[in-house]
């Protein structure tokens, strides 16, 4: 009883405590609550002794912060396997009341990696789907990039691909002529597109990432299903495209996962991807204190 209600108390006071409570990194272990900009909470799962975390971002739609689907915390049991190997790491809600990618993303990935920059010698950032897409914007911040599930091509053109399936030939030429205005959008009317309006659509267009991606230094890291039932292959094909001439990137494509990583025989997450990950990751903050230690 006393170990139940110690465990209560410590997460309700967890809660009232801002981000600068947890300013002492390696002096604790397990998982904490934090919070951003007083307005998004994250859960920090430190391992005691380690230098390398890394920041999940989970893709589009409202998603809570073990980004939960189907009854599975993706990220939560991310974590896990994560600290198994060593490695610590931080997942965050994300709004879904934003009216532009800055609300939606920027803003909080930023703040949460200033946090964690102050507070690891290696931090990674790993984007899923939409959170993969807007990746490689936060490059200069991190030591590395895991880009699961996510797209090279405009996010109005995967959106449009989505709504096809199982579409009508009359429903699918309103889907081209409604991708046609978003796509030369050039102010703010009030259009709204797959449940979006139109200024996050313009703000999208404002990040420039087939840019950003063309121009990344950093590792990379590119992990994609092979039954993504959201995402179309071509997609991945576009990233190797994209990072033809990256002296550090590497492509994994998983059979027999769907687009959440989940095996689709078992219904459960697939650990040997996470392990996969946690291995490039290690081996890539491995190079970083090698080189470090050379300066």
């Amino acid at each position: 009883m006393y170990r139940f209600v110690n465990k209560i108390l410590s997460v309700i006071l967890s809660k009232l405590f801002l981000i600068s409570i947890f300013v002492i990194s390696g002096c604790f272990s397990g998982e904490h609550f934090i919070e951003f900009n007083k307005k998004i909470q994250g859960i920090l799962s430190h391992v005691s002794g380690s230098e390398t975390v890394v920041l999940m971002i989970g893709g589009s739609g409202p998603v809570d912060v073990d980004y939960t689907v189907d009854g599975i915390g993706i990220y939560a049991k991310m974590a896990d396997c994560f600290a198994e190997h060593q490695i610590s790491s931080l997942r965050i809600e994300k709004r879904d009341d934003a009216d532009t990618i800055q609300q939606e993303y920027l803003d909080d990935v930023h703040a949460a990696l200033a946090y964690l920059n102050d507070r690891y010698d290696q931090v990674f950032l790993l984007g899923h789907s939409l959170g993969a897409h807007v990746a490689p914007v936060f490059s200069d911040d991190v030591d590395g990039l895991i880009l699961m599930g996510g797209f090279v091509s405009e996010v109005e053109e995967v959106y449009a691909a989505q709504l096809k399936q199982n579409a009508s030939y009359e429903e699918i030429q309103v889907i081209e002529d409604e991708l046609d205005t978003i796509l030369n959008l050039c102010e703010d009317t009030g259009f709204s597109w797959f449940g979006i309006r139109e200024s996050w659509y313009l703000s999208m267009d404002e990040l420039h990432l087939k840019s950003c991606l063309k121009g990344l230094n950093c590792p990379v890291l590119v992990v994609f299903s092979g039954c993504d039932e959201r995402v179309d292959l071509s997609e991945f094909e576009l990233y190797q495209a994209y990072l033809s001439s990256h002296e550090n990137a590497e492509f994994r494509l998983i059979e027999d996962v769907n687009h959440f990583f989940v095996d689709v025989s078992s219904g459960q997450l697939d650990e040997s991807v996470v392990n996969l990950i946690a291995s490039w990751i290690l081996k890539q903050s491995s190079v970083i204190i090698k080189a470090r230690c050379c300066e």
